[in-house]
């Protein structure tokens, strides 16, 4: 077996059971979504400057057999909001929201990297921040309500993730949060549309 396969981890209390690098959030179906846009590995590094060459070739080695899932909703205010985002937002994505003028932690920040989506989901609620995420599992209503929380924003950037669509998502949940709170609803943000699932 190939040595590499080690940085791997597969934990069903980490983003679903999806193919992560081990010690993170990281999923692999991203990394290789983002190389197969011809994201070089230089610029990957910068937005994500936990990963590793060897992360990269660890990836590689795995494949691109990642299962994507379900999706719902959730919440926070309009004006300066208070945001979490997960590991898979990248530095330019924590950039576009602080410019936008929004109070901004990420994961990294709390080294929380490799955590359970409950212990996220629950200091995120502790913080009163709002969870930006491209988990869909975070849209599981009976297993995190979107009202016991700050709210939640899952970003659908498609089944072969981009950089750009990546950012093109942020930039949309920006404009959103102009007009709209966040807090106690789920938000399911696709092109051209956004889902919103309301606090019963």
């Amino acid at each position: 077996m190939n040595p590499l396969l080690d940085r791997i981890s597969i934990d069903p209390e980490i983003c679903g059971g999806k193919p992560c690098i081990r010690g993170t959030r990281l999923w692999v179906s991203l990394i290789l979504d983002f190389l197969a846009d011809g994201m070089p590995e230089a610029e990957m590094f910068e937005d994500y400057p936990q990963l590793t060459h060897e992360d990269v070739l660890a990836a590689i080695a795995y494949g691109a057999e990642v299962s994507r899932e379900k999706l719902f909703p959730c919440r926070v205010e309009t004006g300066r909001v208070k945001l979490k985002l997960d590991e898979n937002i990248g530095r330019r994505g924590l950039e576009l929201l602080k410019a936008a003028g929004h109070d901004v932690m990420t994961v990294r920040d709390q080294q929380l990297q490799g955590a359970k989506d409950e212990v996220l989901f629950a200091v995120c609620a502790g913080e009163a921040r709002a969870l930006v995420t491209l988990d869909h599992d975070f849209g599981q209503v009976l297993r995190f309500p979107p009202e016991q929380g700050a709210g939640t924003a899952i970003l659908e950037i498609g089944r072969r993730p981009t950089a750009q669509n990546l950012l093109d998502r942020i930039r949309d949940l920006a404009t959103l949060l102009q007009t709209r709170s966040l807090a106690g609803e789920l938000w399911i943000i696709e092109p051209g549309r956004v889902r919103i699932h309301l606090r019963n």
